[in-house]
C-alpha cells in the first residue's frame, strides 16, 4: 500500500516514525491502552504470563510516546531522559545486548517499535538529528509543561476513568466523572502541546482542538472554534482554583503517590483475635502526604475510632474522613 505523501515532522528524522508515520493522536490512543491493560493484569492475575507481555508493550508504547516528544524539542532533557529509562526496562525485559556502544537503549526501543509494525529493520542509530521549528514563541506557559508528567497524568487517569464502576466504594460515579475530566484536560494538553512544537502537525492541532470541546462538553458546555477550545483548556489546567491547586501532590510526595494524590491503601484486615488483623484487601484511596490524622470523634458509623468490623473483619470507616494510626503501619503486607 502506497501512503500519500504527508508533511516531514521532526520525529521523521528517525526511520523507525518516519516509516509507521503515527500520529501523535494515536501513540497516545496506544500508550494507554497499553498501560491500562498492563495495570488490569497485575490487579487480577499478576503471575499469569501474558502479564510480563503486557508489562512489555506498556514500555514500548509510552516509551515511542515519550521519543516522539522529545524529538519535537531537541532542549527537552527530561522528556529524553523518561524515554531512556522506558528503554532500559524494555532492554532488561527483552535482555537485549547492549555491548555495542554505538547503539543506546533509545536505539534498541526504536528498533522494536519498527519491528512491531512490521517495517524492514535499519540500522537506528547514529541518525541525524531534526532541529525542528519550536522556537520558543507561542503559549510559553503550555511549553513549560513537563512531558512526562503529562504522559504519566493522561495514561493514569485513563486507566481510572475504565476501572472505576458499579462495585467501586463511595460515590463511584462522581469518581468516575472526575477521573475521566481529568483524563480529557490531560490528553488535550499533551495534544496541545505536542501540536504547539511542530506548527506544521495540523492533524495534531486539530486533535488539539477537538479534545478541548470534547472537556467543554464533558462541562456541560457548548462547542466553541478551535482557538477557543485551546483556550478553554489552557485555562482550565493554569487558573486552578486555590483549592485545586493545594490538592496537587509533588513527585516525591511523602505519601508515596507520587504526584498523583493517590495510594493504595489497605481496606480490609482479617481479624485473628488478640488484637492481630492480617491485611486481605487494599484499594486506591486519597494520599495524605504522608500526614497523619485522627478520624473525626463523634462519627455514626465508628464512633470516631476509624473502623468497623464485621463477620471476623475489620474495615476501614468510610463515614468520614480515613484516619492514618499508628499501628496501622505495623501490619505486615
Amino acid at each position: 500500500m502506497i501512503r500519500p505523501p504527508i508533511t516531514p515532522l521532526p520525529e521523521h528524522a528517525i526511520s523507525a516514525y518516519r516509516q509507521e508515520q503515527p500520529s501523535i493522536a494515536r501513540l497516545i490512543l496506544e500508550a494507554q491502552w497499553a498501560y491500562h491493560q498492563r495495570s488490569a493484569a497485575l490487579e487480577l492475575a499478576p503471575d499469569s504470563p501474558k502479564t510480563l507481555g503486557h508489562i512489555r508493550a506498556m514500555y514500548l508504547h509510552t516509551g515511542a510516546l515519550l521519543d516522539v516528544l522529545a524529538l519535537r524539542d531537541p532542549d527537552d532533557d527530561e522528556a529524553r531522559s523518561a524515554t531512556h529509562d522506558r528503554a532500559m526496562q524494555l532492554c532488561f525485559l527483552d535482555q537485549a545486548d547492549l555491548s555495542d556502544p554505538d547503539r543506546t537503549p533509545t536505539d534498541y526501543l526504536r528498533t522494536q517499535y519498527s519491528r512491531l509494525h512490521r517495517h524492514p529493520m535499519t540500522t537506528l542509530g547514529g541518525e541525524p538529528g531534526y532541529e525542528g521549528t519550536h522556537d520558543g514563541t507561542g503559549h510559553a506557559a503550555l511549553l513549560s509543561l513537563s512531558v512526562p508528567y503529562l504522559v504519566r497524568e493522561t495514561l493514569d487517569s485513563y486507566h481510572w476513568s475504565q476501572t472505576i464502576g458499579p462495585a467501586w466504594p463511595g460515590n463511584d460515579a462522581a469518581t468516575r466523572r472526575a477521573e475521566t475530566r481529568r483524563y480529557l484536560l490531560h490528553r488535550g494538553l499533551l495534544l496541545d502541546l505536542a501540536a504547539a512544537r511542530a506548527p506544521e502537525d495540523g492533524a495534531t492541532a486539530v486533535a488539539a482542538a477537538a479534545a478541548g470541546n470534547a472537556l467543554r462538553l464533558h462541562d456541560g458546555r457548548t462547542e466553541v472554534s478551535a482557538a477557543a477550545a485551546l483556550d478553554y483548556l489552557e485555562n482550565e489546567y493554569f487558573y486552578l482554583s486555590e483549592d485545586e491547586t493545594d490538592a496537587q501532590h509533588p513527585a516525591d510526595c511523602l505519601g508515596g503517590c507520587g504526584g498523583s494524590a493517590i495510594v493504595m491503601t489497605i481496606m480490609t484486615w482479617d481479624d485473628q483475635g488478640d488484637g492481630i488483623f492480617v491485611p486481605v484487601h487494599q484499594e486506591p484511596a486519597e494520599c495524605l502526604a504522608g500526614v497523619p490524622h485522627q478520624h473525626p470523634e463523634g462519627c455514626a458509623d465508628c464512633g470516631g475510632h476509624g473502623f468497623t468490623y464485621s463477620r471476623g473483619e475489620r474495615h476501614r470507616c468510610f463515614g468520614l474522613d480515613i484516619p492514618s494510626l499508628d499501628y496501622d503501619d505495623e501490619a505486615p503486607f
